[in-house]
């Protein structure tokens, strides 16, 4: 039986070992320990002590090895200098690292960091790549243990050391599992049969799990990490987007798919927008899936701040100019109105919206001409939303719209292959829930639509109705200015459910309008674009805003027509006809914190209850109808900005910080603007709305009566396409390929977007 090293045998500080004063132990693993010492010359070494005795099994294993390694010279293999024989151990010399990359990774963590700088993750495995690449090139050999604690750190440079496992190719195949490291292992090193791409495999886990903290495989035993690395699909949902499919192939399941070198892995990992080099074709079943993320499948690129070395020209600045005060009817009218939010984001606006409405009529039920409703794939929205009055939206305000399995829309599928990519409808997610790609979002739509027809028809008679009418004006003391119904659209386009329906959905409203002979002229898009600190889910909802807007462009050309899904519930138009009458694009912000996304969609709701529910609203309908178009651009797009304060409670020194909050994000996008300012009927504000006109350049509209807050709000309007895209994807051009890959339907040719 094989001797293992006992307490006696260990070293220890300050002793001599073969010449060599120890220092300290700096590392230890299955097979051995490492120290620091101090050489006869006085100079600084790294000396392995192999577990078991000399003539044992383990360092017959690692002697071996050496035998193969020991003629390898590379700048970035950790050089080997001695092979000794201390206290009936085996004892390996080597030059000594200023760190591991291990070591460097929990540095930046504690830094606060989720791993290594990007661009300085790359410059060390770039090291590694080269290295491997060269000991199989030149030598033959696979590493095969490739992992945080065996690149070692000297300089600005990475060095690869512990060879214990390396493995001759052209040796007959044994089995690996003894020794090798199953959270970085490649599945053939479980068959005992390592490949020219085995190290690539273990050099991309490395990748992930340094930059991000996570790692594609999370078993917690070495049977489980077996069965992953053997039959799974790797969770590359914490890299960046355009990482995922570049470590994807890297992962594969079969190495003939894999990059054809550790230097080509890497450098597609510097310019991921780039095409690889030796792709492998037709990839089929679960390796194709290898290549994603779970949250988009089948994609091939890219996304945000991780694209390097290409980006889009610059456009020239949009002149924006200041227009004049207008003058309409600030009497308190009321108006039919139904606002209907898809997806989440919409949730959160339409809960703020009706806390506001019930704090100025007490209850949704004293205004029956003011409806709601919520359309949601995720079937939690309607459990956790209680059935009472506001200010939480109530069940009957909801509409629950979850995915089936793929198995349930087989016998359905040679229609809905007509406009969905198979790759989507054969990939559901398990959640039932579009997870963030928008083909799946229509889908639900289309699945849904007839309860969803028939609840848009059940509300818009409703609102309309003349005992709604008489309620509404009984229970508020306020009058109608006009019958027709005001619809209000709220969506995410950066999400999958409310980015891939929402145009489906302003179609069916304007099919209902006309069934009834009811005007369409006031069918509002009030689209908006935020992305989380995520950085993979980041650059989807990147992608998704691209895509939908995109298709917006297209159907709002006056020579694209909309071919309609089903002739009875929603029919085609048979004349050129924009998805809404006016659309807003606001931009809620970047990276948002759960806070500040609360605080974006609670300004949106703002905005909404000053259009539907006080004198203000005559004023955006008077914005909306000035058809003041300065581009010639098809796409006609609004945005807008809003700055609440509370009372007088600030100096008017404070006004230019005011304006500026109030600009929208998008703002620099625009080629016009107003500026309106709302404020309660008891305020004496003349000085307030003198200084805001002076730093403003021009008149302001005013209205009063809308509330305790005076608000500042800045209308703009005609926002130039390209400037928004530049303005979103920070000009990168690669965007545009994930887009075309999240359009939601296949039976139409997208044009690419003028930039």
């Amino acid at each position: 039986m094989e001797t293992i090293l006992t307490p006696a045998k260990h070293p220890s500080a300050a002793e001599q070992v073969c010449g060599y004063v120890l220092e300290k132990r700096i590392g230890s693993g299955g097979y051995g320990e490492v120290w620091s010492a101090v050489s006869p010359g006085g100079l600084k070494k790294a000396l392995k002590f192999v577990f078991g005795a000399a003539a044992g099994e383990r360092a017959s294993r690692e002697l071996a090895a050496l035998e193969r390694i020991k003629e390898v010279h590379h700048p970035f293999v950790l050089s080997l200098e001695r092979i000794e024989v201390w206290n009936e151990q085996l004892v390996i010399v080597t030059e000594l690292a200023d760190t591991s990359l291990k070591d460097r990774f929990q540095i930046c963590c504690d830094q606060g960091r989720s791993g290594i700088p990007r661009n300085e993750l790359l410059i060390y495995l770039s090291d590694a790549a080269d290295a491997l690449d060269f000991i199989h090139d030149a030598h033959s050999l696979q590493h095969l243990d490739i992992k945080p604690e065996n690149l070692l750190l000297m300089g600005s440079h990475a060095k690869i050391g512990d060879f214990g496992l390396v493995k001759d190719l052209a040796q007959t195949s044994a089995s690996m599992v003894g020794g090798m490291s199953p959270i970085y292992s490649p599945p053939e090193l479980f068959d005992g049969k390592p490949n020219q791409h085995s190290d690539q495999y273990s050099l991309a886990i490395v990748y992930q799990e340094m930059l991000t903290g996570r790692r594609p495989f999370e078993g917690r035993t070495a049977a489980q990490l077996a069965a992953q690395h053997l039959h799974s699909p790797p969770d590359l949902s914490a890299l960046p987007l355009a990482d995922q499919a570049v470590i994807g192939r890297a992962l594969s399941k079969q190495p003939s798919r894999r990059f054809p070198s550790c230097r080509d892995l890497i450098k597609q990992l510097f310019h991921p927008h780039r095409p690889a080099g030796g792709a492998p074709a037709n990839l089929k079943g679960s390796d194709a899936a290898h290549t994603l993320d779970k949250r988009l499948p089948y994609s091939t690129s890219s996304g945000g701040d991780t694209f390097r070395g290409t980006t889009a020209t610059s456009l020239p600045p949009v002149s924006c100019r200041n227009l004049p005060a207008i003058q309409v009817d600030q009497t308190d009218w009321l108006r039919p109105t139904l606002v209907i939010g898809i997806g989440g984001t919409a949730s959160g606006v339409l809960r703020h919206l009706h806390s506001r409405l019930a704090a100025r009529f007490g209850t949704m039920r004293y205004v029956p001409t003011l409806q709601t409703l919520l359309l949601d794939t995720d079937s939690r929205v309607a459990r956790r939303l209680p059935a009472n009055d506001p200010p939480e939206i109530s069940g009957h305000d909801s509409l629950c719209m979850p995915l089936r399995s793929a198995t349930d829309y087989r016998e359905h599928a040679p229609n809905l292959l007509s406009w969905i990519s198979r790759r989507w409808l054969y990939n559901i997610p398990r959640s039932r829930r579009t997870e963030g790609i928008r083909a799946l979002g229509r889908l639900a739509f289309v699945d849904h639509l007839e309860d969803i027809v028939d609840r848009l028809n059940q509300m818009l008679a409703c609102v309309m109705s003349e005992e709604s009418i008489a309620t509404t004006e009984r229970n508020t003391g306020l009058k109608f200015q006009s019958h027709t119904p005001r619809v209000l659209v709220v969506a995410s386009i950066a999400g999958g459910t409310g980015g891939g329906a929402t145009l489906d959905l302003a179609y069916a409203i304007r099919g209902i309008l006309q069934k009834h002979q009811l005007p369409d002229e006031d069918l509002i898009g009030i689209l908006t674009h935020a992305t989380s600190r995520k950085s993979g889910p980041r650059d989807l909802a990147t992608a998704n805003a691209y895509a939908c807007l995109s298709e917006l462009n297209h159907y709002s050309d006056l020579s694209s027509l909309y071919p309609g899904i089903d002739a009875n519930l929603v029919p085609g138009f048979n004349t050129a006809t924009p998805p809404f009458s006016d659309a807003y694009l606001v931009h809620l912000g970047e990276e948002l914190s759960q806070q500040q996304y609360s605080d974006a969609t609670d300004m949106l709701a703002s905005y909404l209850y000053l259009n539907i529910a006080t004198p203000a609203a005559n004023v955006f309908d008077k914005l909306r109808r000035d058809n003041d178009k300065m581009s010639a651009e098809s796409l006609s797009l609004r945005t807008f900005g809003l700055r609440a304060l509370s009372k007088l409670n600030e100096s008017t020194a404070s006004i230019p910080r005011w304006l500026a909050e109030a600009k929208p994000r998008l703002g620099d996008c625009a080629r016009s603007r107003r500026l309106l300012v709302t404020i309660p009927e008891s305020e004496r504000v003349d000085e307030l709305l003198h200084e805001i006109e002076r730093h403003n350049g021009s008149p302001v509209t005013t209205i009063s009566g809308c509330g305790e807050d005076i608000n500042v709000c800045s209308e703009m309007q005609d926002l130039s396409l390209p400037h928004v895209l530049q303005a979103l994807t920070g000009g990168e051009a690669e965007f545009e390929q994930v887009a075309s890959r999240l359009h939601t339907r296949v039976d139409i040719e997208w044009m690419p977007l003028r930039r």
